[in-house]
C-alpha cells in the first residue's frame, strides 16, 4: 500500500512538471511568434508606404518591390490580411494576431518630411 501511495505521488509530481514545462514552452513560442508577426506586418506596411511615396513623388515611374517574408512563424502557419487602413498578420490557429498602424498615416507622416 505504501508503494502504491508513493508511486501515485511521484506520478502526480511528474505530470505537474510536464504540464508546467509545456505551458512555459508554449508561452515562449507565442511571444516569439508575436514579435515575428509584428515584424512581418511592419515590413509589408513599409513596402506599401514606399510604393505610395514613389507614386506620389514620381507619378510616371514604374515601381516594383519584393518583400521577403518567412514561410512560417516559429513553426506556425500564418496569413497576411491587408485592408485600406491596416496590415494584419495572424496565425491560422488564432493564437497570434498582430497589426501595423494605419500605413496611410505612416505615408502622411513621411510626406510631412519631404
Amino acid at each position: 500500500l505504501g508503494y502504491t501511495f508513493a508511486f501515485s505521488i511521484a506520478a502526480l509530481i511528474m505530470m505537474s512538471s510536464v504540464m508546467l514545462t509545456t505551458s512555459i514552452i508554449q508561452n515562449k513560442t507565442n511571444e516569439a511568434a508575436a514579435l515575428e508577426a509584428q515584424s512581418i506586418a511592419n515590413q509589408v506596411a513599409d513596402a506599401i508606404v514606399d510604393a505610395l511615396s514613389v507614386k506620389q513623388l514620381l507619378p510616371e515611374a514604374a515601381y516594383h518591390k519584393t518583400v521577403d517574408i518567412s514561410e512560417d512563424i516559429v513553426g506556425l502557419s500564418y496569413y497576411v490580411d491587408i485592408t485600406n487602413t491596416s496590415v494584419y498578420v495572424n496565425t491560422t490557429d488564432g493564437q497570434v494576431s498582430k497589426s501595423c498602424m494605419n500605413y496611410f498615416l505612416r505615408w502622411f507622416m513621411l510626406l510631412q518630411f519631404i
